[in-house]
């Protein structure tokens, strides 16, 4: 609960968190894909934020009920306000996760909720794992930003663009298969928010 606002119920679908502006239909529809495709998701933010609802509903999108490819350890919701904080947290003990599990996070969600009530996804990053060169040099390459909130235009920028080929190779498929079956879901998403309306 922020201040005297009463923060609403967190939705249980996914369809509900885009209709409620938590995040649009094309971040959802890459979450989607990727955990589909194995790539485990990771949702951060205080506790009441909705954390368990937001993994919940996307782990019911990907029909993925159990967590792919994280430690047993590490836990699928985590308190942080940003990446750096998750990783801190996993680092830290009891958790004591090495730079090898760090990098197999896959996609974190920083959700927050405003001082209104409402909920944003405010921050989607990509946690790239350790990957060899064409040499054998092992690479470990920054996190990506996949989508961030903009508070002042009350909208997502959407940077998963730029790193479609990776993405789609993470989860096995070709970079313009990828983007199409995104843009496809999107649209179907967007469809059923709609119909809410």
């Amino acid at each position: 609960m922020t201040g005297s606002v009463r923060v609403p119920s967190p939705p249980r679908s996914i369809v509900g968190w885009i209709a409620a502006g938590a995040l649009d239909a094309n971040l959802a529809a890459v979450v989607w894909l990727l955990a589909e495709g194995g790539v485990p998701v990771v949702v951060a933010g205080a506790p009441g934020s909705g954390r368990s609802a937001l993994l919940g509903a996307i782990r019911e999108l990907a029909g993925t009920r159990s967590r792919p490819a994280l430690p047993s350890r590490l836990p699928g919701i985590v308190e942080g306000r940003s990446l750096e904080e998750v990783q801190a947290h996993f680092a830290e003990s009891p958790l004591g996760a090495s730079e090898d599990e760090l990098r197999g996070l896959g996609v974190v969600l920083v959700l927050e909720v405003a001082a209104t009530g409402r909920r944003h996804v405010v921050a989607a990053h990509y946690v790239r794992p350790i990957e060899r060169d064409g040499q054998g040099h092992v690479q470990r390459r920054p996190p990506a930003l996949l989508a961030a909130w903009d508070a002042a235009r009350d909208a997502f920028d959407d940077y998963a663009w730029g790193i479609v080929t990776e993405l789609a190779a993470r989860v096995g498929r070709e970079p313009a298969e990828f983007d199409r079956e995104r843009t496809r879901r999107a649209t179907h998403l967007a469809g059923l928010v709609a119909t809410l309306h």
